[in-house]
């Protein structure tokens, strides 16, 4: 015990401090008071030291962005906020192009614009910046307050329609939109719009299959068979030595039917159909046209391999004819006129000549005319080779051409036509056209070949 003043007695606190007769000191409580009092600021100071402001914001505000080959990309529109919320005026945004755009005067360089205005907001108007090539990237913008942003940005190809001729590779070249080919001189543009050329035929086109028709003796038109947006099966020519157009509804077809070549026409269900007459049934496969003299299609029904021909001028003369000397069954597909190839890849004239095996695709047709005579032919790819092959109705033997020069992984397109991976088109072993997304070929009248095509075109 310690001790203190007369007659007081001290006990030692815990802390150093003491009880004077049971009574705590003021030193007791002035060293306790110490203790406490910064524990009871910091505690109370706390709210404020954890407190922020938000950062500066900057956003596009209409994006994503499309521009359309080498057209303009629209306004573009971005906002500031100095926090999140008020809007910045005064400031100054860069936008920076990736590769694929560029701005109106050709340059790429990252461009500013400023002032922001009472919202915040700054416009880039519509035509300052286009499209350059075909790309999915991001456009980037960064304000003078640090703020950064992103938006996604497409521009899709610049897409070209044209016709190209062997022999003297005439090039002709259509203004039309153009997305896809689909058949001599005709397209698809984008809403499903078919164009023989230039010219607008129907909008909303399920499907269409182009062709020549006539011959060199009797007159050369253009045709397509075609079902519209109501699901209305149609047939259209045009005639180049009078420019007439012939237009015909076939109301007979079912709808929901889909062109499979010329005035021929497959349902869902199976039914074929020439014009308005249903001429077979489970049917799978089948590849219309012209031919000389005559409208016809091969195809197979539960299997089996067929041919159908008709004059249209006589509808007496319809022949139906089986292949027997073709294997069926399940797989079997019609590839053109006189052609099928089977699941395994076994590639057969209607004959029963083996014209390939471990063929991946195969476009088939009649080539000639009543002048020079007919013949079948068929261009394929046998073990990631192009070939060609050629059947003679005279008896004489059958030629075979390898396209040695033809990229492996091509796909035919027509007669003699082959289109690579990389875009490349090529006649034969010829490179006709570069940077080709969609082609059908033929021969389009006697001896002459054509290849319809469209072609992505830096801007």
């Amino acid at each position: 015990m310690l001790q203190g003043r007369a007659g007081e007695s001290l006990e030692a606190t815990d802390d150093g401090g003491a009880v004077r007769n049971g009574r705590i000191s003021r030193r007791t409580i002035v060293r306790g008071a110490a203790w406490s009092v910064p524990v009871i600021a910091t505690a109370a100071a706390m709210p404020l030291a954890a407190a922020s402001v938000a950062a500066p914001a900057l956003k596009f505000v209409n994006g994503p962005y499309t521009a359309t080959g080498c057209g303009p990309l629209g306004d573009v529109v971005l906002n500031l906020t100095s926090n999140g919320a008020t809007p910045d005026a005064g400031k100054t945004v860069t936008v920076t192009l990736p590769a694929g755009l560029r701005w109106a005067d050709g340059s790429t360089t990252p461009r500013s614009f400023s002032p922001t205005d009472a919202t915040g907001s700054i416009t880039i108007p519509s035509g300052q910046i286009l499209g350059a090539s075909a790309t999915s990237a991001v456009l980037t913008a960064t304000s003078s307050t640090g703020a950064t942003a992103t938006a996604p940005v497409t521009v899709t190809p610049n897409l070209v329609a044209r016709d190209w001729r062997a022999g003297d590779g005439t090039i002709v070249t259509f203004a039309n939109p153009a997305a896809t080919s689909a058949g001599w001189n005709f397209f698809f543009g984008p809403g499903g719009k078919l164009y023989h050329g230039d010219t607008l035929i129907a909008s909303n086109v399920s499907s269409a299959v182009g062709d020549t028709q006539g011959d060199a003796t009797n007159g050369v038109l253009d045709g397509v068979a075609y079902v519209d947006e109501n699901g209305v099966a149609h047939i259209w020519s045009w005639d180049p030595a009078t420019n007439a157009i012939s237009a015909t509804a076939l109301t007979g077809v079912p709808t929901g039917a889909r062109a499979v070549g010329w005035n021929f026409f497959l349902t869902p269900a199976g039914g074929l159909y020439h014009g308005n007459d249903l001429i077979d049934t489970g049917v799978t496969s089948a590849i219309g046209e012209q031919i000389i003299g005559a409208e016809s299609v091969t195809y197979v029904t539960n299997g089996q391999a067929r041919i159908y021909f008709i004059n249209p001028a006589d509808p007496s003369s319809a022949i139906q004819r089986d292949f027997p000397a073709v294997p069926n069954g399940a797989g079997v597909k019609a590839v053109g006129h006189n052609f099928v190839l089977t699941a395994g890849g076994d590639l057969y004239h209607s004959s029963g000549e083996l014209v390939g095996i471990g063929v991946s695709a195969a476009v088939g047709d009649q080539l000639g005319d009543l002048t020079t005579g007919a013949t079948d032919g068929v261009s394929f790819i046998e073990g990631g080779v192009a070939k060609s092959y050629q059947w003679f109705p005279d008896g004489s033997t059958p030629i075979t051409t390898t396209f040695a020069t033809v990229p492996a992984g091509a796909t035919p397109v027509g007669w003699s036509f082959f289109l690579a991976p990389d875009g490349g088109l090529f006649h034969g072993n010829d490179l006709a056209a570069s940077n080709v997304v969609s082609a059908v070929g033929g021969e389009f009248t006697a001896g002459v070949d054509g290849v319809t095509y469209v072609e992505s075109v830096a801007c």
